[in-house]
């Protein structure tokens, strides 16, 4: 590998270290010591330090040399869910807080079995669990992790119920916080009518034990008990259309139409239930109301296949995931995967609450990509076919490529390259299929959200750090395309924004403000896209490539405003925008944050700053204050 590309994308790397802990590296007293305990899997490797070593789970893999440490009683679920403190100088407009969830998965598993909170009318953003909040509208299967737009999946909602009409975005305040807890691969709440709902989860299944109180269910001369079944919302979408049909005496079946993030098209979402005795389905406008006795057997068990494919090809994931009826054991089996991959990192040193901090960011860089692929092979492609993931391989969705090229694929590429690689092939498979590397896809579709051309440092960044078992040619021929090509579209998404932006950075070396709404990042973006091309050039043997596009990555250099030192936009006609306004001019960020934005060429920028003192003294005033006014 190139030391050059290594050394400047090890910036990433950098990233991703200090997003996750306070120290990194070293070691002492003064932070965490970090050990590296090797890849695919979480096992494997000889790595080094330890951390407050602990019972040990049934069937978990110990790296040589190390003691395999419990890992997960330092994660927190509920982080992020909360509004922020400071949420007036935060320039994201889609909402104060995270946009994560506490529910049940598994690292980078299709189903996210979660609470859905109420959005009160869409003044609550994002959508999905607000932790404010004290009522509980359903249990969807689905959920993206920290995305900004007003709807993130949350398909299928499922709610346990004495009283199917309460049910819904209507619903009555219904539980407390103190009645609730979380864990990695695990989820628990006692609602205010005294029923007990427990969620756990394999990598393409969920897994409910639904407790009805006795004393509640022979009230009032007998109340019945439901779980309630409802595809005909989701987080995203208020209304939508879906169907249930039983399945014998014991299970259902059934469809939702999900998607629409951030405008992206639909999908279907099928799904398979078996529940651990008799049921009865009643359907009532759309929903359906699940009744069962539970008077001799209050503790109701039901497990439930997920597919982007068919009805069938969820009952073949629930029946090769989930064959038995031992709830404790696949909620066992959850916790044990995520200790074995929290365990690819191990720290010593640092306080508890270090490392509360640490574990947690860390169990949330790994909730996604998501495995979309069935236990067949099957996923549904960009050209809305069925296609068959290659041997050995398995196929990914949900790439916020924008938010994640800078750090989270770097350090997903270090810990686990396999599963890393599989994400890349994933995404060239993608490209096969609508013309080029998406760059922003919710399951199999281009969104078209946010600047730039994410999809390519995304790519070239997981390469880099140790990603190489995917089509790296292929994936290089795309990059090259969309590098050259103004109007190239991924499922009618143009891939570097629009061609006129494109264009303006093709021939003026920069994309002008002219352009409109955020237009003023798109040159930092395009200039780093380019460099990611450059450099997986080189790396491949393409001389020529490597050569045209590390000489377009110093266009950056165009919107350095050598009176301000600082990156700032510019018209088409020359002149400035000093002091652009963030989150509109500028996406997601401000004009001082823009300028630290070139980290491949860190020696240039400092040149172009003032030198190393000047450099020093402003990244100090700079961190004091990361988004100031």
């Amino acid at each position: 590998m190139n030391t050059r590309w290594k050394g400047a994308l090890a910036g990433a790397a950098y990233l991703a270290c200090a997003a996750l802990v306070v120290g990194c590296g070293g070691g002492g007293s003064s932070g965490p010591y970090i050990g590296f305990a090797g890849g695919g899997e979480g096992a494997g490797g000889s790595g080094s330090g330890t951390a407050d070593p602990a019972a040990v789970p049934d069937g978990a893999v110990v790296p040589p040399g190390l003691v395999k440490p419990l890992l997960t009683h330092y994660v927190n679920p509920f982080v992020g869910t909360a509004d922020a403190t400071k949420p007036a100088s935060d320039p994201v407009p889609a909402g104060a807080r995270g946009g994560t969830f506490p529910g049940a998965t598994t690292p980078f598993g299709m189903v996210q079995w979660t609470p859905m909170t109420p959005s009160n009318g869409g003044t609550d953003r994002p959508v999905g669990y607000i932790y404010k909040e004290n009522t509980i509208t359903g249990f969807p299967l689905t959920q993206m992790s920290g995305s900004g737009c007003d709807g993130n999946e949350g398909e299928l909602p499922i709610m346990p119920t004495f009283d199917p009409a309460s049910v819904g975005p209507g619903a009555e305040e219904n539980f407390d916080h103190d009645n609730e807890q979380a864990a990695p691969g695990y989820y628990k709440v006692t609602l205010n009518d005294g029923i007990t709902t427990e969620l756990t989860a394999t990598t393409r299944t969920g897994f409910g034990r639904f407790t009805f109180p006795a004393e509640s269910a022979l009230a009032d001369g007998g109340k019945t008990s439901y779980l309630v079944f409802d595809p005909t919302r989701t987080n995203t979408l208020a209304s939508t259309t879906g169907s249930v049909q039983a399945e014998g005496k014991d299970g259902i079946s059934g469809s939702t139409v999900g998607g629409n993030f951030c405008g992206a098209r639909q999908y279907t979402l099928y799904f398979y239930a078996k529940f651990d005795r008799a049921i009865t389905v009643a359907m009532d406008d759309g929903k359906a109301n699940v009744s069962f006795a539970t008077s001799g057997k209050p503790a109701v068990l039901m497990k439930i296949g997920l597919s982007y494919v068919s009805t069938e090809n969820a009952r073949k994931n629930l029946e090769k995931e989930n064959g038995g009826w031992d709830f404790d054991a696949v909620r066992s089996a959850a916790s044990d995967a995520w200790n074995n991959r929290l365990g690819a990192i191990q720290v010593s040193g640092g306080t508890e609450t270090e490392k509360r901090k640490f574990y947690t960011a860390l169990y949330h860089s790994l909730l996604s990509p998501n495995i979309n692929s069935d236990v067949t092979g099957d996923y549904l492609g960009f050209d809305q076919t069925v296609h068959q993931v290659a041997a050995d391989r398995t196929h990914y969705a949900n790439f916020s490529n924008w938010d994640i090229y800078r750090s989270l694929m770097p350090l997903t590429a270090m810990l686990f390259p396999r599963e890393a690689g599989d994400m890349m092939q994933s995404l060239v498979d993608d490209a096969d299929q609508c013309g080029a590397i998406p760059r922003w896809s919710p399951i199999n579709a281009d969104a078209g959200i946010m600047p730039g051309d994410s999809g390519v440092p995304t790519v070239a960044g997981a390469y880099a750090f140790g990603a190489t078992n995917f089509d790296a040619k292929k994936a290089l021929g795309y990059m090259t395309l969309v590098g050259s090509k103004a109007d190239l579209q991924c499922t009618g998404q143009g891939l570097r924004d629009s061609a006129d932006r494109m264009n303006d950075y093709l021939t003026r070396g920069y994309a002008a403000m002219d352009n409109g709404w955020w237009a003023g990042s798109l040159t930092f973006e395009f200039a780093t896209a380019d460099f990611a091309t450059s450099r997986l050039a080189k790396a491949l043997g393409d001389t020529t490539n490597e050569r045209l596009f590390l000489s377009r990555s110093a266009n950056w250099k165009n919107q350095f405003n050598a009176t301000r030192k600082q990156l700032l936009p510019r018209y088409r006609s020359g002149d400035w925008m000093n002091y652009p306004t963030p989150n509109a001019d500028m996406v997601e960020g401000n004009a001082e944050q823009y300028t630290w934005m070139s980290a491949y060429d860190v020696r240039g920028l400092i040149d172009l700053v003032g030198g190393n003192a000047a450099v020093v003294s402003r990244l100090d005033t700079f961190f004091e204050d990361l988004t100031p006014a």
